[in-house]
Protein backbone atom coordinates (compact mmCIF):
# COMPACT_ATOMS: atom_id res chain seq x y z
CA UNK A 1 0.00 0.00 0.00
CA UNK A 2 1.36 3.52 -0.75
CA UNK A 3 0.11 6.63 -0.16
CA UNK A 4 1.52 9.73 -1.69
CA UNK A 5 0.64 13.55 -0.57
CA UNK A 6 -1.55 15.12 -3.47
CA UNK A 7 0.26 18.56 -3.54
CA UNK A 8 3.79 16.67 -3.58
CA UNK A 9 3.45 13.20 -4.97
CA UNK A 10 7.45 12.61 -4.49
CA UNK A 11 6.78 12.53 -0.80
CA UNK A 12 4.97 8.95 0.26
CA UNK A 13 4.80 6.58 2.64
CA UNK A 14 4.85 2.44 2.41
CA UNK A 15 3.29 -0.06 4.63
CA UNK A 16 2.55 -3.61 4.65
CA UNK A 17 -0.23 -4.69 4.41
CA UNK A 18 -1.16 -8.45 5.35
CA UNK A 19 -4.80 -10.07 5.40
CA UNK A 20 -5.47 -13.01 7.40
CA UNK A 21 -8.46 -15.26 5.98
CA UNK A 22 -10.61 -17.10 9.24
CA UNK A 23 -12.04 -20.47 8.79
CA UNK A 24 -15.89 -20.25 9.46
CA UNK A 25 -17.95 -23.41 10.20
CA UNK A 26 -19.36 -23.22 6.53
CA UNK A 27 -18.99 -26.86 5.88
CA UNK A 28 -21.41 -29.91 7.14
CA UNK A 29 -20.26 -32.60 9.13
CA UNK A 30 -20.71 -35.87 6.43
CA UNK A 31 -20.73 -39.26 8.09
CA UNK A 32 -18.56 -42.02 5.83
CA UNK A 33 -20.89 -44.30 6.19
CA UNK A 34 -24.43 -44.37 4.86
CA UNK A 35 -25.10 -47.33 6.92
CA UNK A 36 -24.18 -48.52 10.32
CA UNK A 37 -24.95 -52.15 10.91
CA UNK A 38 -24.61 -53.67 14.85
CA UNK A 39 -25.19 -57.02 16.49
CA UNK A 40 -26.34 -56.64 19.93
CA UNK A 41 -27.13 -59.92 22.98
CA UNK A 42 -30.49 -59.80 24.00
CA UNK A 43 -29.37 -60.00 27.53
CA UNK A 44 -27.19 -57.00 27.56
CA UNK A 45 -27.38 -55.41 30.66
CA UNK A 46 -28.82 -51.67 30.60
CA UNK A 47 -28.15 -49.00 29.74
CA UNK A 48 -26.15 -50.67 27.73
CA UNK A 49 -23.26 -49.11 25.07
CA UNK A 50 -23.74 -50.50 21.61
CA UNK A 51 -21.24 -48.32 19.83
CA UNK A 52 -18.01 -47.76 22.16
CA UNK A 53 -16.42 -45.19 19.72
CA UNK A 54 -18.07 -42.48 17.80
CA UNK A 55 -19.65 -42.85 14.11
CA UNK A 56 -17.46 -41.86 11.32
CA UNK A 57 -17.96 -37.98 11.13
CA UNK A 58 -15.73 -35.68 9.19
CA UNK A 59 -16.10 -32.08 8.83
CA UNK A 60 -13.80 -29.99 6.17
CA UNK A 61 -13.56 -26.78 8.72
CA UNK A 62 -9.59 -26.42 9.49
CA UNK A 63 -10.21 -25.01 13.25
CA UNK A 64 -11.33 -27.66 16.12
CA UNK A 65 -14.05 -25.15 17.68
CA UNK A 66 -15.63 -25.65 13.93
CA UNK A 67 -15.83 -29.10 14.22
CA UNK A 68 -18.06 -29.80 17.05
CA UNK A 69 -20.54 -32.01 16.25
CA UNK A 70 -24.38 -32.69 17.85
CA UNK A 71 -25.81 -36.03 18.08
CA UNK A 72 -29.47 -37.00 17.94
CA UNK A 73 -31.93 -39.92 16.85
CA UNK A 74 -35.00 -39.86 15.06
CA UNK A 75 -37.63 -42.50 13.99
CA UNK A 76 -40.34 -44.98 15.76
CA UNK A 77 -37.30 -47.49 16.88
CA UNK A 78 -35.23 -44.50 17.73
CA UNK A 79 -37.09 -44.88 21.93
CA UNK A 80 -35.37 -47.63 22.36
CA UNK A 81 -31.91 -45.94 22.33
CA UNK A 82 -30.35 -43.02 22.80
CA UNK A 83 -27.19 -41.39 22.03
CA UNK A 84 -24.53 -38.94 23.72
CA UNK A 85 -25.17 -35.47 22.24
CA UNK A 86 -21.36 -34.97 22.45
CA UNK A 87 -19.49 -37.63 21.62
CA UNK A 88 -22.20 -40.01 19.62
CA UNK A 89 -22.47 -43.18 21.80
CA UNK A 90 -25.07 -45.16 21.08
CA UNK A 91 -26.65 -47.02 23.93
CA UNK A 92 -29.92 -49.28 24.82
CA UNK A 93 -32.56 -47.96 26.96
CA UNK A 94 -35.23 -50.42 27.19
CA UNK A 95 -35.40 -54.27 27.57
CA UNK A 96 -34.79 -56.13 23.96
CA UNK A 97 -36.44 -59.59 23.62
CA UNK A 98 -35.32 -61.81 20.62
CA UNK A 99 -38.30 -64.13 21.35
CA UNK A 100 -40.69 -60.95 20.87
CA UNK A 101 -40.47 -60.98 17.24
CA UNK A 102 -38.41 -57.21 17.54
CA UNK A 103 -35.18 -57.87 16.49
CA UNK A 104 -34.18 -55.89 13.89
CA UNK A 105 -34.50 -51.73 14.99
CA UNK A 106 -33.48 -49.12 12.09
CA UNK A 107 -33.63 -44.78 13.06
CA UNK A 108 -31.56 -42.03 11.80
CA UNK A 109 -28.71 -40.91 13.26
CA UNK A 110 -28.09 -36.89 12.66
CA UNK A 111 -25.35 -34.63 13.00
CA UNK A 112 -24.97 -31.36 13.06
Amino acid sequence: MQASEIVDPSSNSTAVVLITVLDTNDNSPQFLQDHYYYKIREDLALPGYIVTDQFNVQDKDIYPQNRRFKYSLSGADSKYFSIDPSSGLLKVNASLDYEQRKFNFSFKVFCK
